[in-house]
Formats: structure tokens, C-alpha cells, sequence
């Protein structure tokens, strides 16, 4: 996927479910065989935990000055409790290692919006934040800002939901995890092309409340 001007931040909505505990998992190339084998070995820690995945696909690309590990595959499980100290406790988190390469965990409660399912044809977008300010209200201020001025816009994107990471293997511990999707790559760069004033505003969003960030442009697989 080749990504042009991935520019968004967390739009504000009134309706937002129950937070919830969630792991991010993001990992190197790896054979089918290796990730079956996984998917084994770790099928008992996450049953017993509760967990299923919520959201799984394939990253193209990365834009923004973060260095991150370049990883291909993500997944979103929502468990029921805590689990990734279990996976560390068995000694399965660094099984899908490729080469100098290692898989990305973060854990955390994840907020969901009420925002559509997205389909395959989605342009999907994580963007991982890491804030210069721990006081919030300037930053929710600027967002309410952002919120009204694409409030009337077509084809805007959506956020699906907010993952604030309590514990990390791989990485150091983002502030925050955002899943969000434009319905198309059509509809995502029409936007774009349209409305430059907001990718000023979320460029400048960035610039005042941010240390360092990056968007993982990604395709997603049916569920």
C-alpha cells in the first residue's frame, strides 16, 4: 500500500462502549507454519483469558518520524482479563521472531466508538502517539476543534476505538493506539485532496501535543 498524507487523529464522538482489556499483536514475516504453530502453542492462554480477535489484516506502509519495527501482519484480540504476562510466563513471545526482527505486544484497555464495520476495501489506519503533555484538556480542546470542523464533511474517517497500553514487549510503551478507516482508499484520498485546511489542523495538532508518532496504513481481513 503506498500511503499519501495519512494525516488523522482520534475524532471525538458521544457515543463510546465500556473500555475493555485488548492486545495489540504486530509481527515480522514469518511462513504459515510458524504462525500456525503459534497460534497452537498460545490457543490455551488466550482461551483462557477470554480473548478473540477483533481485528486482524496486513500493514503496507508507515509514515511519520517514529522509528518502529517493520512489521506485516497485526491483529487486535479483546480478551476478558489480562494476558500477556501469561504469553511472556511461557516463554512465547519471542516465537515469532524473524531474523533481528521481533513481534510488537501492547497491552492495555481498549475504548470502542460506535463507528461502522469496516469492509476489506477499507483504508485502514493505526496510529501509534506518543504525547509531550500529560495534561489533556489543551490537547481534548484542540481535538473538540478538529471534531467541529470536520463534523460536516463527507467521506471523513472513522475511529473504530483507542487502545491506552498498559504493558509492552518488543517496544517501548506508546501513550496511546489508534484504530481508525476511511471506507475506500477512493474516498480517503478525496478527502484529502478537498480539505488541506484539516491536514493543516492535524499537522499542527501533532506538532503541539506530540513527541514522536507514526500511521501504519494497513488492509484488513474478513472477520
Amino acid at each position: 500500500m503506498k500511503i499519501v498524507l495519512l494525516s488523522v487523529v482520534t475524532l471525538l464522538t458521544t457515543s463510546v462502549a465500556q473500555a475493555q482489556t485488548a492486545l495489540y499483536l504486530s509481527i515480522p514475516s514469518v511462513s504459515d507454519a510458524t504462525l500456525s504453530s503459534w497460534d497452537a502453542e498460545v490457543s490455551s492462554v488466550f482461551s483462557s483469558a477470554g480473548c478473540e480477535i477483533n481485528r486482524s489484516g496486513k500493514i503496507g506502509g508507515a509514515l511519520g518520524p517514529l522509528a518502529w519495527p517493520e512489521l506485516n501482519t497485526f491483529r487486535l484480540y479483546q480478551c476478558n482479563e489480562s494476558v500477556l504476562t501469561a504469553l511472556v510466563e511461557a516463554g512465547v513471545t519471542d516465537k515469532l521472531t524473524s531474523g533481528s526482527r521481533q513481534p510488537v505486544l501492547v497491552e492495555g484497555d481498549l475504548v470502542t466508538m460506535d463507528a461502522p464495520m469496516p469492509t476489506v476495501t477499507a483504508e485502514y489506519i493505526i496510529k501509534v502517539s506518543y504525547y509531550s503533555d500529560t495534561d489533556g484538556t489543551l490537547r481534548d480542546k484542540d481535538l473538540v476543534a478538529l471534531n467541529t470542523k470536520v463534523s460536516s464533511k463527507k467521506g471523513v474517517w472513522h475511529t473504530e476505538g483507542v487502545l491506552i497500553p498498559s504493558k509492552t514487549v518488543g517496544t517501548i510503551r506508546p501513550d496511546e493506539l489508534t484504530f481508525l478507516f476511511y471506507d475506500s482508499s477512493d474516498i480517503a484520498n478525496k478527502f484529502r485532496d478537498e480539505h488541506p485546511e484539516i491536514l493543516e489542523m492535524i499537522g499542527q495538532f501533532n506538532g503541539a501535543h506530540l513527541t514522536s508518532f507514526l500511521y501504519l496504513g494497513a488492509t484488513i481481513s474478513e472477520n
